[in-house]
């Protein structure tokens, strides 16, 4: 045990905030595991954590500067910055900056790790923000903010300056996340998000976790290498079973949504841990939303995902056009998409989602109705169509800087299920009615609607589909 993690030492209170904002796009309710995770790491080394998520209790900044205050004072607030909430979160933290001037500010999350330097300047009010995981920060992280650590010592840390500049601490680093605690659940409350209905609209208790962080890819739209890395890392299996278990006994769930990036990447994790499943007689169901790689399944990864109690994939395919792959950096093929769709229908029998981009810079008509076509001739029992996001810290948002489609520093605060702004060759009003055409055109054709409304059990869930519906439409 190191010096900062002994109990003997002050406690400080911290204030984790999932700021979202009162009316946050469709489609991103839902727990924050990252949050579980910091909140572990900081009561690890001593501190009192409280938390609020601002997404679950839809809120405003009034009302959660209030309950804020209720908990007491704190020596720090941590606020969790995704990039299409930041006109939200720059309100928020103005308002925190107003209501309590002597308290720190800190941020984390996707925005501040894509774009560092930029987060600092659209928040002037923040004291300081980790780039990359908060925990790999740590110990140095807890002796910055008792004033134990100059900041240039802390991996990823950015710091206000005396001058009010962002000064850059030590590089990030990524440990084997056999360092890392569990989650903090019992914060978490996880009970809480069982009446969100998820994204495979089951009336399970789903309650969403990760196994491994990384992804060693290189896709032209995707930012999450900001936060977690390239390299695959993975949790001990028995710190995995051992978590299932609780998840399943203490806060009832009945599937775990596994929100990796890259689950089936690790071959040989994946099989040992479906193994592992088996083994113990978990008695769980599994579902994967985030968009597995499709050169990654073959019968023997699909019997045992199949045996563990994996009902529900997503697979990334974005294209219809392998020109239009190529430029995503998708290391895909058109025949590789159909032959692995086919495979996974015909081995596991899942339900299976694909993934599609449509508005990707110089795209022409042509381009998007053949994505379209390929989604509609796959054996795919669902879709969603996403209106490409330039979001900073990908390879697509640099290239469109560069061309000068836009400003550095320039980005979008929108749900990707909405059109918004195109560089594609076609103008934002055809883009709306391309993903209307999209969806109108899967879901009629094999059944698909008629099967999709079959499953759905609660009412709830079915209108949470037609509201989803209705914003595509309406655009």
């Amino acid at each position: 045990m190191t010096q900062s993690e002994n109990s003997s030492q002050a406690p400080k209170r911290l204030l984790l905030i999932n700021a979202q904002g009162s009316k946050q796009p469709s489609g991103t309710a839902g727990m924050n595991i990252g949050m579980g995770y910091v909140a572990a790491a900081f009561r690890r080394f001593g501190w009192e954590v409280s938390y609020i998520d601002q997404g679950l209790r839809k809120c405003e900044a009034e009302d959660l500067i209030r309950e804020a205050a209720a908990l007491g004072p704190m020596d720090v607030i941590g606020v969790h910055v995704f990039t299409i909430f930041v006109p939200y979160v720059m309100e928020l933290v103005q308002a925190l900056r107003r209501a309590f001037p002597n308290v720190r500010l800190i941020a984390g999350g996707p925005f501040p790790s894509a774009t560092p330097e930029l987060a600092m300047r659209k928040f002037p009010e923040l004291d300081a923000l980790i780039e990359g995981e908060a925990e790999g920060a740590f110990p140095e992280f807890d002796r910055f903010l008792r004033d134990e650590c100059p900041a240039a010592d802390v991996p990823g840390l950015w710091a206000r300056g005396a001058d009010g500049a962002a000064v850059r601490g030590a590089p990030r680093r990524y440990p084997d996340l056999s360092e890392y605690p569990m989650p903090a659940w019992d914060l978490m409350q996880p009970q809480r998000y069982f009446a969100i209905p998820g994204a495979q609209l089951t009336a399970q208790r789903a309650i969403a976790t990760v196994f491994t962080r990384g992804c060693p890819f290189h896709c032209a739209y995707c930012s999450a290498h900001a936060v977690t890395g390239r390299q695959v890392r993975a949790r001990p299996m028995d710190v995995i079973l051992d978590e299932l278990k609780m998840l399943r006994d203490v806060y009832g769930a009945q599937e775990i949504i596994a929100m990796d990036d890259g689950l089936t990447i690790n071959r040989k994790f994946l099989l040992e841990f479906c193994r592992a499943v088996v083994r113990e007689g978990l008695n769980l169901s599994f579902s994967a939303p985030n968009g597995v790689r499709l050169d990654s399944m073959d019968r023997e990864v699909l019997d045992a995902m199949s045996a563990a109690g994996f009902y529900s994939l997503a697979v990334g395919i974005e294209a219809g056009t392998q020109s239009r792959l190529d430029k995503m950096r998708k290391q895909l093929t058109i025949q590789t998409i159909r032959d692995k769709v086919q495979l996974v229908k015909e081995t596991a029998g899942m339900t299976l989602s694909g993934h599609f981009i449509l508005g990707y810079p110089h795209e022409t008509v042509e381009e998007a109705r053949n994505t379209i076509r390929l989604a509609r001739e796959l054996p795919l029992d669902r879709a969603n169509f996403f209106s490409l996001m330039l979001l900073p810290g990908t390879e697509i948002y640099e290239e469109a800087v560069a061309e000068g489609l836009i400003q550095a520093g320039e980005f979008e605060s929108r749900s990707a299920f909405v059109p918004g702004r195109t560089f594609a060759a076609y103008s934002e009003t055809k883009l709306h009615l391309l993903m209307v055409e999209a969806y109108v055109g899967f879901y009629l054709t094999r059944g698909r609607f008629a099967k999709l409304l079959r499953r759905i059990r609660d009412p709830q869930q079915f209108g949470l589909f037609l509201r989803l519906v209705w914003r595509i439409v309406r655009g």
